[in-house]
């Protein structure tokens, strides 16, 4: 604990502190990141915008929307 008082100025957090809450909110920040690394790479790869990519993910969103997959019909 020294060690974190020492180089970052602040307290470390207790781990009694760490609960449901806390976990769930670095797992959506880590899941986050890993999928802007992607889209990055993605775009750097295939030459795409941030926004071409968007654009085509919000396209196949509303298309499933209006006409969903119907195995049965």
């Amino acid at each position: 604990m020294k060690l974190v008082k020492r180089d970052y100025k602040v307290d470390d957090m207790l781990l009694r502190e760490v609960n449901g809450e806390l976990v769930y909110i670095l797992f959506v920040m880590f899941l986050s990141d890993k999928v802007c690394q992607s889209i990055k790479k993605l775009g750097q790869f295939a030459r795409l915008s941030l926004y071409h990519v968007l654009m085509l993910l919000v396209t196949i969103a509303y298309l499933d929307i209006e006409q969903p997959f119907n195995p049965f019909g």
